[in-house]
């Protein structure tokens, strides 16, 4: 996976956890398990978990499914790594009020073709890790997207790579950016990451958007390039008194 430049370090992230996972999917004894083709609305999933504690998944492949590939809700300590998803019709990966989720070591190719405003991968109100990851080939909504409304803090975005996003017609990327933080009051890190390649029909299309009254975020140690919109952009009453958003790229 692509990783961005600098020499910064993430922070010491708090949700990487050793402990024994109490369910798992993972297939060792062969590259991956496969789930090729459904149907659907960009709502569902190939492969959704809930209520779950100590969830891991790995070697996965998802690809052609009308829905999100893998999604994780009312969950606490989840962990997905080395998946690959591929032309689904929402999120890639989607995690829903899961306590301390991680996402290693995977790529999404091709997501967003049925729902519009579909990420790479979709964090709401969880907190999260995510690193060494691959975004491309998304329509109209940015790699990585946290919807926060207080919920996602601490979360560690580092050494992702973000490229081939949006499109220039009427279906394309609009009010978002490669990365689209909204709504965080804090603790959030964006570092050494590589994001290049964003398109937009209209508004933005930029590298980095903080959405709707963000604050307390740190961005260190990014590579943007070949952008539509602003390497880093806000939205006029993102910067709250008394935060703060730390840049250094």
């Amino acid at each position: 996976m692509g990783a961005g430049t600098g020499t910064s370090q993430a922070w010491n992230n708090p949700l990487i956890s050793t402990q024994t996972p109490r369910f798992s999917i993972n297939n060792p004894a062969c590259d991956c398990l496969m789930i090729v083709g459904g149907i659907g609305t960009g709502s569902k999933s190939a492969l959704a978990a809930a209520f779950t504690e100590g969830l891991v998944v790995s070697n996965l492949t998802v690809t052609e499914v009308g829905g999100t590939g893998i999604s994780v809700a009312f969950s606490t300590n989840a962990c997905v790594s080395d998946s690959y998803v591929a032309e689904v019709g929402g999120n890639g990966f989607e995690f829903s009020r899961v306590e301390r989720a991680q996402l290693t070591n995977s790529r999404v190719q091709g997501y967003g073709l049925v729902l519009m405003g579909a990420a790479g991968v979709e964090l709401d109100q969880s907190p999260a890790v995510v690193s060494h990851n691959e975004f491309t080939d998304g329509v109209q909504n940015g790699g990585i997207n946290l919807d926060c409304h207080g919920g996602c803090e601490p979360t560690t975005l580092t050494k992702n790579h973000l490229f081939n996003l949006g499109t220039l017609n009427q279906y394309g990327l609009s009010d978002g950016g490669a990365i689209h933080i909204d709504n965080s009051t804090g603790l959030v890190a964006v570092t050494d990451n590589k994001v290049h390649d964003i398109r937009a029909q209209g508004f933005n299309g930029g590298g980095l958007y903080l959405d709707d009254s963000t604050t307390n975020v740190l961005c260190r140690g990014n590579l943007f390039y070949n952008l539509k919109g602003g390497v880093i952009q806000w939205n006029k009453q993102a910067i709250l008194p008394g935060g703060a958003v730390n840049i250094s790229n």
